[in-house]
């Protein structure tokens, strides 16, 4: 990165080396949970999420929307039991999950190249690997 003036900013590992007492700052490394209390972590399956808004907002959304889709499901099919409501649901927004991705994001961040890019697919060298391995399990 630039900083004003086209000065190189330095990496977090140079100022790291350069100025340990960052070291001690809550947060510095993914796993460094121990300046806050548990009881204060939002319930989102990794600690990390409860330091930055960005994935607590998405974690947030995700979990209302799979609440959402499960009262739907259940109303719909009375007969299912919560694991194949739960399981469904959690499908269903893997499916949502990745459309969104490669729709909204991936084609736009191509989207200048993907006109003129050729990609060619050899399927047949990656079936003759897939039996290869798989003959290879058999022995």
């Amino acid at each position: 990165p630039m900083a004003e003036g086209g000065a190189s900013l330095p990496s977090l590992l140079e100022v790291r080396a350069t100025h340990p007492h960052f070291t001690s700052i809550c947060g510095w490394e993914a796993s460094d949970t121990s300046c806050l209390d548990s009881s204060e972590y939002y319930a989102t399956g990794q600690d990390r999420f409860n330091f930055h808004p960005g994935h607590l907002l998405f974690n947030t959304l995700f979990l209302r929307e799979h609440n959402e889709l499960v009262d739907m499901l259940a109303a719909s099919n009375a007969d299912w039991d919560d694991e194949r409501l739960y399981q469904t649901a959690r499908l269903l927004l893997v499916h949502m999950a990745t459309k969104t991705v490669l729709q909204d994001y991936v084609l736009q961040a191509i989207a200048s190249t993907r006109d003129t890019m050729t990609i060619n697919y050899n399927l047949s060298a990656l079936r003759e690997a897939e039996l290869n391995t798989m003959r290879n399990q058999a022995k």
